[in-house]
């Protein structure tokens, strides 16, 4: 199988976001799991990006996304989740940070939507 073929929300062979896959509601159905990316804009320090913590967790969830459609499984990729917890980081320069109660409320609300579109597994 074509690892650009599959039916995700993000096509794991290009990393491309799909928002309006058509064959999302059939993946639910095949019981897919949803690999949500989560990471954080944040700076480290002078040489990093301040996407450290966000690009490997995208590049991991695609990386996954590829072995299980290779191996025939289904699957869907989330987009990413870019901004956490980071107060600690903010003198740095280039972090963007949430509350805990906002970052609550956002991992809740796109649980919910994971949910609402029809899957049932999040990892």
């Amino acid at each position: 199988m074509d690892p650009g073929s599959a039916g995700t929300l993000v096509n794991p062979k290009l990393g491309l976001y799909c928002p309006a896959k058509p064959d999302t509601p059939e993946l639910a159905a095949q019981d897919a799991p949803v690999l949500l990316p989560v990471g954080s804009t944040e700076q480290h320090g002078p040489h990093p990006p301040t996407g450290v913590d966000d690009f490997p967790s995208a590049e991991a969830c695609r990386r996954s996304a590829r072995i299980m459609v290779v191996q025939g499984r289904p699957v869907a990729v989330a987009p990413s989740l870019w901004c956490g917890l980071a107060d600690h980081h903010v003198e740095f320069g280039g972090t963007f940070t949430l509350t805990l109660a906002t970052y609550h409320a956002l991992l809740r609300d796109v649980c919910r939507a994971i949910l609402m579109a029809g899957f049932s597994k999040m990892k």
